[in-house]
């Protein structure tokens, strides 16, 4: 009975213009919950964004933008790769009649990622962080330096320099896939 007097004394006005406000704030989310998952190979059948931190450096040509957005794995998924290792990525549904490349990725490969941006120690002048190895070169390869968390920044490192897990590049970007801690990563730089 009290919580009816309640709502009944908030002014319509004031509930129109919560509303108003709340709309655009709820769709952009979706949206960006929607542009993420879009950005993964289907088959992975991700539903869960852990972390996502995205930088844009400029607009139009000449402008940069990179990111990392990291995802839970299903446990039935990662079982499956467990099982079949490498072979899993070859099972994974055809996504060419995507409207984009979204998700498309087609040479899966074994980690460690053996490129120079992951090995190589970079002095940086513009960044508070001296020197940088691994996931941060890549994150710096156009000049932008997204400061990620830190936990997140190891987590990926390990994952890209250690045995037991797979990647891909993809039209934009690397997506690497960690069975044995359950997570993939969605990272891009350009």
């Amino acid at each position: 009975m009290a919580m009816s007097k309640l709502i009944k004394s908030i002014p319509k006005k004031l509930t129109v213009l919560v509303i108003i406000i709340l709309i655009p704030i709820f769709g952009f989310k979706a949206c960006n919950y929607s542009y993420h998952l879009s950005l993964v190979p289907q088959g992975m059948r991700v539903w869960r964004v852990l972390y996502s931190k995205e930088e844009v450096y400029g607009f139009g040509p000449g402008g940069n933008e990179a990111g990392v957005i990291v995802y839970k794995l299903p446990n039935d998924v990662v079982n499956k790769i467990k099982k079949s290792g490498i072979d899993y990525f070859s099972t994974l549904p055809s996504v060419y009649n995507r409207v984009s490349w979204h998700g498309i990725y087609r040479t899966w490969r074994s980690t460690p990622i053996e490129q120079d941006w992951v090995t190589e120690i970079r002095q940086q002048e513009s960044t508070v962080t001296p020197y940088t190895t691994g996931i941060a070169n890549y994150l710096d390869t156009h000049g932008g330096r997204l400061a990620i968390n830190l936990d997140m920044e190891k987590s990926i490192n390990n994952t890209i320099m250690s045995y037991g897990n797979y990647y891909a590049y993809g039209r934009v970007g690397i997506i690497i896939v960690a069975p044995n801690i359950g997570k993939m990563f969605f990272v891009y730089s350009g």
